[in-house]
């Protein structure tokens, strides 16, 4: 009995260290599921005219996107995603020629885009790109004055990031959108960086 006991040990010490090995090769690569991630973006607007106005001069603003998400495996390198995403696209001040004066644009949006990637193999490093459609939002205001209007648009784009084994994902990339509001074509672009967490 006192030598069955050792064996037995050691047996039931090689199973569990063979099953865990199991479940971590079953695990490699990236998750599959749901996430939450959150973006901060260096937003540059682009106006050819405003009411009228030719554009001076358009102030560079900070932008932050929170998005929930599903990821799904289309092969072993390849992984779809489709989320909903809220942007904030920052307070822009353009100053009007001629008008001497500023207009304070307030941008937000809602999107539903697209994000396919590329993973390397054996490795957490990816190459991806985006593609989005969403309504556009601008609160616009000069002095006691203020209005507020909304348009469709488009958006696309291109990031590289890396996932943890633990679901984490850093990202940075590079992003453009269009929309037309009110007939005036705004036009946005400019690098993020971003963290998401997968479930």
């Amino acid at each position: 009995m006192k030598k069955v006991l050792p064996i037995l040990s050691l047996a039931i010490s090689v199973a569990f260290t063979a099953n865990a090995t199991e479940q971590e090769q079953a695990n490699t690569g990236p998750k599959v599921g749901w996430y939450l991630g959150v973006d901060v973006h260096n937003s540059e607007l682009d106006i050819e005219s405003f009411a009228g106005y030719a554009i001076d001069d358009i102030s560079s603003e900070s932008a932050i996107g929170i998005a929930l998400g599903y990821e799904q495996k289309l092969s072993e390198e390849f992984m779809l995603a489709i989320e909903g995403e809220y942007v904030f696209l920052g307070e822009h001040e353009v100053m009007l020629v001629n008008a001497y004066r500023a207009i304070d644009l307030d941008f937000y949006n809602l999107n539903l885009n697209i994000k396919p990637k590329y993973y390397f193999t054996g490795t957490g490093f990816y190459l991806g790109a985006s593609a989005g459609i969403g309504t556009y939002g601008v609160d616009a205001s000069a002095g006691n004055i203020s209005v507020t209007d909304n348009g469709m648009g488009f958006n696309f784009g291109a990031e590289a990031g890396y996932e943890f084994s633990s679901g984490v994902v850093l990202s940075g990339g590079y992003r453009s959108a269009t929309v037309e509001i009110d007939s005036i074509d705004f036009d946005f672009d400019g690098l993020y960086v971003g963290l998401d967490y997968k479930f």
